[in-house]
């Protein structure tokens, strides 16, 4: 019998296959199969965490002689999926004055993915490419976060920021005589 904790994972973990048979004892050889090639691995587990490793696996297990018993395992077909990329900012320099109020702030699209955000004061967006945040009383500067994540595999990119400066408003400057 061949198991997995996971069929399928994101790029940076592992999956474990764990061959079982009765009796299973140290007197058994145990040879793993990938894709029908013979791997150098003799334990009754296998953990994989490479795109490399994707494929489908199986496992024979015989007594101590190879010719009284043997066990042929079930194939476990496993996937170690890519993460997505990192999203791009449409607007990488942003400047705002004190008080602005709402703004928006983008990544470029992807289809299929979803977006969580990090910043003060959403207003709406959460979950889209773009977000709009009240700047109202924002501070200089505003750091705002965001990861994209796979709609279907679930894995995820890396996390990235921008800073949004907040200027401060002119002041006016009155110049001349008074009279």
């Amino acid at each position: 019998m061949l198991a997995a904790d996971n069929d399928a994972v994101c790029d940076g973990a592992s999956i474990t296959m764990t061959a079982t048979a009765t009796p299973i004892n140290s007197n058994n050889i145990i040879e793993w199969y990938k894709n029908d090639v013979l791997l150098s691995t003799t334990t009754n587990k296998l953990t994989i965490n490479k795109i490399a490793d994707n494929g489908t696996y199986k496992v024979l297990i015989y007594d101590i002689d190879r010719s009284i018993c043997s066990t042929n395992s079930n194939t476990l077909a496993v996937k170690i999926n890519n993460n997505p990329n990192d999203p791009v900012f449409t607007d990488n320099s942003k400047e705002l004055c004190k008080g602005t109020g709402n703004s928006t702030v983008s990544v470029t699209k992807v289809d299929g993915m979803t977006y969580t955000w990090v910043a003060d004061n959403i207003v709406s967006g959460q979950n889209t490419n773009e977000i709009t945040v009240d700047f109202t009383n924002a501070t200089d500067p505003t750091v705002i976060t965001v990861q994209a994540i796979d709609g279907v595999t679930k894995c995820k990119s890396g996390i990235i920021s921008t800073n949004v400066t907040i200027n401060d408003n002119p002041k006016p400057i009155i110049d001349g005589d008074a009279t």
